[in-house]
């Protein structure tokens, strides 16, 4: 193989430039950004033919070239920072955002932020206000603390409370408290940046009353206590409490922080986990300060929040630290909206996402998975699919020992390894995010949300291919048997899943007098994307077994929808819609299947509806 041929083959930068590709590039983005692709992926391809030994690939990757210019171009103008879908089970997973935002929340709060707010403006004094007052009152009114504020984490907070209260001073906290939170910030380390100095008591594993009672000297400025939410520790254990804390502090007059590190609102005891401490817990036992994490159990946006007595609040509003690390303004308003479903227990379980995953019951899960089960293999992608258990976690640094059972969609692929589908999973256009399990790529349902189960459908059909499904098969045999005799003929076919294009495809076959929807994917998108003017003005049939079938007969979308009683039935379902076309057809031997054929005027009368009841 001649290398030096194959350099020269590569086209020079004059003849891109000419062709009409790279002008649509350079028009819809900048000649800039195309020059730069340009000559990255020239020099890639240079790369590859230098270390390649195979001429015929060599060649192929350089009739790869504008088309890897292309994406290339669109690479640089796409944010990295991405949706993902989260099949891990892991509801606070800190590597993919923590706690998510409703989309309800966020569109309330995209409202706020897109033009002008009353951020730091009191409308009704008509001056400057505060960022922290629009959710204050609610914190406080949650929690029975005299006041509140936010800032940007709960490593801040700490800073900021330990900066205000103890700086040059000295403060107690237990061995067994010294925590490390991830990416090694130690309470130590933050400490030290506060400018007080640590004051270490008891053991790792046993800290007694007596131990704080007697390391308080003039210099002690404050009490830590630091709730181990990302670890435990057991067997030989004792620690002190806040509220055998607090009489100690008194004597003293110094105040007592609690750092609860997850901050939960609800007792998360009744959906079957192991009692956190509340915020309002400590507040009752009597803590001066406390804080937490926004984007945790709480289910908000990332946020530090600091809650107690008015006077120490008043200091840390007061400090210079407190403007490096305030909030945003997307941060109190997406804080405020989450606060506000605390008014009721109920409202907040069912609309933050965090404690919606954690409260659904395993009954309701496994419903979920059996349901996204048969989304995937209706695609007929090439791979086994099934629904397994599992188990969910919290994650975050919350809840370390607690395991929620669960229930997940397990896909075998059949034409790669797990770990090669894995790996090309995180680089689909929404990456998607699985574990595995014996050999399996598994997806939790439990921290899935319903409404991306066909994208996801889509996208891991495209990636693993289709294989034809048993049962579209047999309908598809009953389709060619019925119409064999009749004078009828299949004009074209067409196999695919939520293709977005789906009417321009039909639209560019040739005119026929009906189309055939065989399964439940084909009848939806052609019946949802149906207008006056589709598919040349054929009727559409088809065969059907949900409600949104009956919805595209009402909508008069779809002419005639045949519902077999079972998912899997085909040949005589088929061969029903044949007949409604009215023609004669080969006489062949039937399954006998329980079927109702729905017009639209059938739709609401006695018999239907107690086929489509006992059907369900």
């Amino acid at each position: 193989m001649n290398k030096n041929v194959l350099y020269r083959s590569i086209p020079k930068v004059d003849i891109l430039l000419a062709d009409e590709g790279i002008k649509v590039l350079i028009e819809a983005y900048s000649r800039e950004s195309v020059m730069e692709a340009i000559h990255s992926e020239m020099e890639k391809l240079r790369a590859y033919i230098g270390t390649c030994d195979d001429e015929e690939k060599a060649k192929h990757q350089i009739a790869l070239l504008n088309e890897n210019i292309a994406k290339a171009v669109a690479a640089m103008h796409t944010p990295n920072m991405k949706k993902v879908i989260n099949g891990t089970g892991t509801i606070l997973h800190t590597n993919l955002g923590r706690a998510p935002i409703s989309y309800e929340h966020m569109m309330k709060a995209a409202e706020i932020v897109s033009g002008y707010s009353n951020l730091e403006y009191n409308l009704e004094a008509g001056r400057r206000g505060e960022r922290y007052s629009h959710f204050e009152k609610l914190l406080c009114k949650l929690t029975g603390a005299e006041a509140a504020m936010a800032v940007n984490n709960n490593a801040s907070s700490v800073l900021l409370i330990l900066s205000s209260l103890a700086k040059g001073g000295e403060v107690i906290v237990s061995r067994g408290e010294l925590i490390e939170i991830g990416g090694k910030f130690r309470i130590p380390d933050v400490m030290e940046q506060s400018g007080a100095s640590l004051v270490e008591v008891g053991t790792t594993n046993k800290t007694h009353y007596e131990d704080y009672e007697e390391a308080i000297t003039e210099e002690t400025k404050a009490l830590l206590k630091v709730h181990t939410s990302n670890y435990r520790i057991v067997g030989f254990t004792e620690s002190v409490g806040i509220d055998e804390l607090v009489p100690i502090a008194k004597e003293h007059e110094i105040p007592v922080v609690e750092d609860l590190g997850s901050g939960v609102l609800i007792d998360l005891e009744k959906y079957g986990l192991t009692h956190e401490p509340t915020v309002q817990e400590s507040i009752a036992h009597g803590a001066d300060v406390v804080c937490f994490s926004g984007d945790k159990l709480l289910g908000g946006p990332q946020a530090g929040i600091i809650i107690g007595k008015k006077k120490y609040i008043d200091m840390m509003k007061k400090n210079q630290l407190t403007r490096a690390l305030r909030i945003d303004k997307f941060t109190a308003a997406a804080l405020e909206m989450v606060l506000m479903e605390y008014l009721s227990e109920e409202t907040a379980v069912q609309n933050i996402p965090v404690l919606r995953m954690i409260a659904t019951p395993l009954e309701e899960i496994e419903k979920e998975a059996r349901s996204f089960v048969r989304i995937l293999r209706h695609t007929g992608m090439d791979a086994k699919i099934q629904m397994v258990s599992c188990e969910s976690q919290i994650g975050g640094g919350s809840l370390p020992l607690e395991r929620m059972e669960s229930r997940a969609v397990a896909i075998q692929p059949n034409g790669m390894s797990v770990a090669e589908m894995e790996e090309k999973m995180r680089h689909l256009e929404i990456p998607i995010i699985p574990r595995t399990i014996n050999d399996s790529i598994c997806l939790d349902v439990r921290t899935i949300e319903r409404k991306d189960y066909k994208m996801i459908a889509s996208e891991l059909t495209e990636l693993l291919g289709q294989k034809e499904k048993e049962e579209t098969a047999d309908r598809y045999k009953g389709f060619e048997d019925a119409i064999k005799d009749s004078g009828m003929k299949v004009a074209w076919k067409y196999n695919g899943i939520e293709n977005k294009d789906i009417v321009k495809i039909v639209n560019r076959r040739s005119k026929v007098d009906a189309i055939v929807a065989l399964d439940n994917y084909s009848l939806d998108d052609l019946g949802e994307n149906a207008r006056e003017d589709s598919y040349n003005g054929a009727k559409i049939y088809g065969v059907g077994t949900n409600v949104e079938s009956l919805v595209l007969v009402d909508y008069g979308k779809v002419e005639c929808v045949i519902i077999p009683d079972g998912y899997e039935m085909g040949y005589k379902s088929v061969k029903e819609i044949t007949e409604r076309l009215n023609h004669t057809f080969y006489v062949m031997k039937s399954t006998n299947v329980e079927h109702k054929i729905v017009y639209k005027k059938d739709l609401f009368t006695t018999d239907i509806e107690r086929f489509l009841y006992s059907y369900e």
